[in-house]
């Protein structure tokens, strides 16, 4: 009895494998074959993931910073959106683990990464009160290459800084009969005069914050990220997509040039 017993105890004993001891890595450490990492991140956007042009809902997705500044972009199944909706908050910082990958799909990249982390029921996450994590992470396209990036159909998602030099009311096109569009342009101009039209669709251009922009001061900086570059009218159209966010006058280098050279060459507007 008692060798039965410890054969049995033995046997149980090799059928449990041991629980990898994790260590922390930076984005650029990962490897899609070491699954023995965690990662500590702050939210910077997230998103319902849809398809085109149905705009069916496919699942959650996100873009976490870490302390190096470098971004990644990870995803969850759909029967996975609501948890990570409520656990993962934008800009509060989390230590993650348990998660996957998979090769970065080839339309639509916001990042210029080759691999994406998917989450899912295996995924932890815990809230950290460590702040000192970037607060904001773009790859602007300058105007002269916008047409570059057409032409090669770039895959990767355009960011866009300015000045607002206009903000549209919203449009509706289309009938019962058909389908029913709502269009907002956003004109966008940069350090020479060059303007380019930003569009936002349906819910996002209802949910344009007129009234926050309205109380800004003149002038006032737009970033915009993951946009589909394109042409309407001959012109060229930042087009919004489900992972587009805008963010008026951030606190990047870029807005504090921008808002340099406007008061160097109007200095009797621009009172301190």
């Amino acid at each position: 009895m008692e060798l039965t017993s410890d054969a049995g105890t033995a046997s149980k004993a090799i059928a449990e494998p041991a629980v990898p001891q994790r260590s922390l890595a930076y984005f650029t450490d990962l490897n899609p074959a070491d699954n023995t990492k965690f990662i500590e991140v702050r939210v910077y956007r997230k998103w319902i993931a849809t398809k085109v042009p149905s705009l069916i809902a496919t699942g959650f997705s996100c873009i976490l910073l870490d302390k190096k500044g470098s971004a990644i972009q990870a995803n969850a199944d759909l029967k996975e959106k609501d948890r990570f909706e409520h656990d993962l908050q934008l800009n509060c910082v989390y230590r993650i683990q348990g998660f996957g990958f998979e090769k970065t799909d080839s339309w639509g990249k916001t990042l210029d990464n080759d691999f994406t982390l998917c989450f899912g029921k295996h995924t932890r996450t815990d809230l950290l009160t460590d702040n000192d994590f970037p607060y904001h992470y773009f790859n602007f396209a300058a105007s002269n290459e916008l047409g570059g990036r057409l032409e090669k159909k770039n895959p990767i998602l355009t960011d866009y800084i300015g000045y607002v030099q206009n903000v549209e009311k919203v449009k509706e096109y289309g009938s019962a009969t058909t389908n029913k569009i709502k269009v907002r342009n956003i004109a966008i101009r940069n350090l020479n005069n060059n303007v380019v039209m930003f569009t936002l669709w349906n819910e996002k251009a209802d949910n344009f914050e007129e009234e926050e922009y309205a109380r800004l001061r003149q002038p006032v900086i737009l970033a915009v990220s993951s946009c589909y570059l394109k042409t309407y009218g001959g012109q060229l159209q930042l087009s919004a997509t489900s992972a587009t966010s805008y963010y008026f006058n951030p606190p990047i280098e870029e807005t504090s040039e921008l808002l340099a050279a406007y008061k160097k060459s109007m200095p009797l507007l621009f009172v301190e």
